[in-house]
């Protein structure tokens, strides 16, 4: 008998008033699975930059660590922080509670094409970029590239096979961890979970927990890149952040 077959069953055989007694037995079952469910869908940090001003730096608004070449930019949908192209291996990084299993960072990217330079988006322990799983960019013969990236420090890092993509994009990345063990998965422009990643690579890092979001681009002045709508998320859906 299927689950509303037997409620309309039991209602017909209980007294008014009272709850038929297969629903009573059905209903602590019915009210963990949506508790388990809404637990499971939370945004731990986001930001969409739309209360920062046009041609304002970043640091030290909204929690925010950043090097003085991140400023507040139009986007095509509002504002978003664009990382500049005057500073050297700038940075930017922003605390997040802290992360011990599967997590999801969703960020609208916009990588410049001018220059075959990287820049990092990840997850961290504390300040990075020692101990970072995430995604790196970087373009070459004027096309640009994705990785997934996992790195312990300068001597210990694996990072996917650079992966064509079109700008300007949204990106999910997925985040797994089994102790000091993680997984870094990337989607660009997914509509769910169901769509194939681009890649997923896997490598040990020297903490058990990840607590920073961190973003920094390469030493050569040329490549930039603009973010915006960053969410981070329990959920692939919540991260998504579809329209």
């Amino acid at each position: 008998m299927t689950l509303s077959a037997l409620y309309t069953h039991s209602v017909k055989q209980s007294p008014p008033n009272q709850l038929p007694f297969n629903m009573k037995a059905l209903l602590p079952i019915i009210l963990t699975s949506a508790v388990a469910l809404s637990a499971q869908a939370r945004i731990i940090f986001e930001d969409n930059f739309e209360s920062y001003s046009v041609g304002q730096s970043i640091d030290g608004k909204g929690g925010w660590v950043a090097d003085e070449s991140y400023k507040i930019v139009k986007t095509a949908d509002g504002k978003g922080v664009f990382s500049g192209r005057t500073v050297a291996d700038a940075a930017i990084t922003h605390a997040i509670e802290t992360q011990e299993r599967t997590f999801y960072i969703g960020v609208d990217v916009d990588f410049s094409l001018s220059a075959s330079n990287f820049y990092w988006i990840a997850a961290a322990n504390g300040k990075g970029p020692d101990n970072t799983a995430g995604a790196i960019f970087n373009a070459r013969d004027g096309k640009p590239l994705i990785a997934a990236r996992i790195r312990k420090d300068s001597k210990k890092t694996k990072t996917g096979r650079p992966a064509p993509y079109d700008v300007p994009a949204r990106l999910v990345i997925e985040i797994s961890s089994y102790g000091e063990k993680y997984s870094s998965t990337i989607w660009i422009n997914p509509t769910s979970t169901s769509d194939t990643p681009i890649q997923t690579v896997t490598s040990a890092l020297g903490v058990s927990e990840l607590n920073t979001f961190f973003a920094r681009r390469g030493s050569v002045s040329h490549s930039a890149m603009t973010m915006d709508n960053l969410i981070i998320a329990t959920n692939f859906d919540e991260a998504l952040n579809a329209k």
